[in-house]
């Protein structure tokens, strides 16, 4: 991995859809980053965290240490690569402004009880979700897989695109 004052100099460029779980996976990939938990570290200098599919936290960190390259700000990163706005109309409007501040600067561990996702029905991904018809269309025209941010809002069971599980 190539770093420069502590920062990865290393440009992975999202894909249409494409959370930010899975382009951290493809750097982590492109790199060669064999320890996951030393690579999460630089891009978000904390050594407690854990990555999530849905919605990520220290995401100043990551902006400022990776992904000022990419996008024009935080709330962009937020917008584009995690399941913020989906879960944002079900959200009390008292609630969106504490769990935005906890994507940015929190620790994650609240995120899911405030936004009350722990409580719901609904089961939470341990894993990412993908159509197999996608990845195999990935694979052909770009020459990798990716995880698409649609395949993993909770209730999606089938692909939009394709109407395959």
């Amino acid at each position: 991995m190539v770093k420069y004052k502590g920062m990865i100099r290393y440009n992975v460029i999202p894909y249409k859809d494409e959370i930010l779980y899975s382009q951290i996976a493809r750097l982590f990939d492109h790199t060669l980053e064999t320890n996951v938990w030393q690579g999460l570290v630089k891009l978000v200098n904390n050594g407690n965290y854990q990555a999530t599919i849905d919605l990520p936290n220290h995401l100043n960190d990551l902006y400022a240490n990776y992904y000022h390259r990419i996008e024009n700000s935080v709330d962009e990163v937020i917008r584009k690569y995690t399941l913020y706005p989906f879960y944002e109309p079900f959200l009390r409007f008292d609630k969106r402004s504490r769990i935005l501040a906890d994507l940015k600067h929190g620790s994650g561990s609240l995120i899911h009880i405030i936004a009350g996702i722990n409580a719901s029905n609904i089961m939470r991904l341990k894993y990412p979700r993908y159509c197999p018809q996608c990845i195999l269309e990935s694979r052909t025209q770009i020459h990798e897989a990716y995880w698409q941010r649609v395949h993993q809002i909770p209730g999606v069971l089938i692909c939009p695109i394709h109407s395959v599980e």
